[in-house]
């Protein structure tokens, strides 16, 4: 009896962590202290349930009914969701049991050779098997790409894929309970880890292929931000070439009256007279040199092209950070000392450079955004022979907790203004792929800039904070 109790008290242990995890929640201490009965009783209940009912599958139904009715009233989420959240993390508790099992052999073998009371040996086994399983789950979740798997449930998952592995990973746990004492044993513990090794397989596959999705869309949103900003250009230049025209007309009128006005100067038998005519021509000259200066500077500010980096994409992805730059009214400047053209070449995808670019880019867009001075520049060269980008801006410096959590997890102190702490996260992945180095560097001399990252693809992989502490 208490063998049976030990082990459901952990499979369901394991389910309400599994649960957790899925939402990306930790459980609090109030909901610790209230989960221990709550298990223990329905650790119980099952082990009656299956000892007085001679329906096999009951004592699992009822044990997913008390782990679904828990977790709805404790997060109140929809009734498919929470179904399906429950059913598989009650496959995955028996999955995590099974490979415990496997992983516990060695332990067996001490316990049988150094423990010769069958109870305490049989308890002391099912309680550190319990731990094992728990410990499977802990090490599972703490996989990066398996942290935050809530979007995956609440959105296409829980229409399809969910449902079928659900019900498989609950058939294979009936059958694993009706042949439990039978020779079926071995190839059903391979059939749970094959399954476990399918779920775990599409769900990496499933979130390749939802950050594929998020590059594609952004890249869709660059090249119709390109598109609109051409057509933006061609509108602007038609009606700059009207008013430059305009001009051109005028000044066709007024040099011919201009050189009349000064011959008349010239003419002037007194000296007062003469200075009197200059100064109102002088005046005029002036303010019709002003307009003109006016029109052309503004002409030249909004048309100023931005350096060619010798890759086309990325072209196109500064463009559109000068025009999120430009919504807040951020000066936006690109320098290019060294061609990037050949970068491409076996050090980094294009892909993954412009996912660089554009999440530095817009990190310093929302950090410059609604300061006094708002400046980014983007700086393409070499470091030691090596390539390298930089982004300077004029935002905030980093806070601590960002900088210890760099590339641990998602964290940022700009939520209010469109900061996820994604951007910052994906770089590291991307860099710890490419083996290229961060360096944060808020020690520059600058009275503009008060923060530069630099990406160095140097191939050591290293993260480098200069702060000045």
């Amino acid at each position: 009896m208490i063998l049976s109790i030990i082990k459901y008290y952990f499979i369901v242990l394991c389910s309400f962590y599994s649960y957790d995890k899925f939402i990306n929640k930790n459980t609090k201490l109030k909901n610790i202290v209230l989960l221990i009965p709550y298990t223990s009783l329905l650790a119980t209940v099952t082990y009656f349930v299956k000892l007085y009912l001679t329906i096999t599958p009951f004592n699992l139904v009822v044990m997913f009914l008390f782990i679904f009715l828990f977790e709805f009233l404790k997060y109140k989420k929809e009734l498919n969701i929470s179904a399906v959240l429950s059913l598989i993390s009650l496959g995955i508790s028996f999955v995590s049991y099974v490979l415990a099992v496997c992983l516990s052999i060695p332990i067996s073998y001490f316990l049988y050779s150094f423990i010769s009371n069958t109870n305490i040996r049989d308890v002391f086994f099912q309680i550190t098997l319990g731990m094992i399983q728990f410990l499977c789950l802990f090490l599972f979740f703490k996989i990066k790409r398996f942290k935050n798997l809530y979007s995956l449930i609440e959105n296409k998952f829980v229409n399809g894929s969910g449902v079928i592995i659900s019900l498989i990973i609950m058939t294979v746990t009936l059958l694993f309970y009706n042949t439990i004492e039978t020779t079926n044993y071995i190839l059903l513990i391979f059939l749970m880890l094959l399954l476990a090794a399918l779920l775990v397989s599409l769900i990496k596959k499933y979130i390749s292929n939802e950050y594929i999705k998020a590059v594609n869309k952004r890249n869709i949103e660059i090249l119709e931000t390109t598109v609109s900003n051409q057509n933006q250009i061609i509108s602007k230049l038609s009606s700059d070439n009207s008013q430059l025209s305009k001009i051109i007309h005028r000044d066709n009128k007024i040099i011919p009256a201009m050189e009349l006005a000064v011959e008349e100067i010239l003419k002037c038998e007194s000296t007062n007279e003469q200075n009197e005519r200059a100064k109102n021509l002088l005046g005029m000259l002036k303010n019709i040199s002003a307009e003109r200066t006016g029109i052309i500077t503004e002409y030249e500010n909004s048309n100023k092209p931005l350096p060619k980096t010798g890759i086309a994409s990325v072209d196109a992805s500064l463009k559109y950070l000068s025009l999120r730059a430009k919504k807040d009214d951020i000066e936006f400047d690109v320098s290019v000392i060294t061609d990037f053209g050949k970068i491409t070449d076996g050090i980094i995808s294009e892909k993954d450079l412009n996912t660089l670019i554009l999440d530095l880019g817009e990190n310093a867009a929302i950090a410059a955004a609604g300061k006094e001075v708002r400046s980014i520049l983007i700086t393409f060269g070499t470091e030691n022979e090596h390539y390298c980008f930089s982004v300077f801006d004029s935002g905030d410096k980093f806070d601590s907790k960002v900088i210890k959590n760099m590339g641990r997890k998602k964290i940022t102190t700009h939520k209010d203004s469109g900061g996820s702490g994604i951007g910052l996260y994906t770089t590291f992945e991307i860099l710890k792929r490419h083996k290229a180095s961060f360096i944060l560097d808020e020690t520059i001399d600058s009275d503009i800039f008060v923060k530069k990252i630099s990406i160095l693809f140097d191939g050591c992989e290293q993260c480098v904070i200069r702060n000045g502490n």
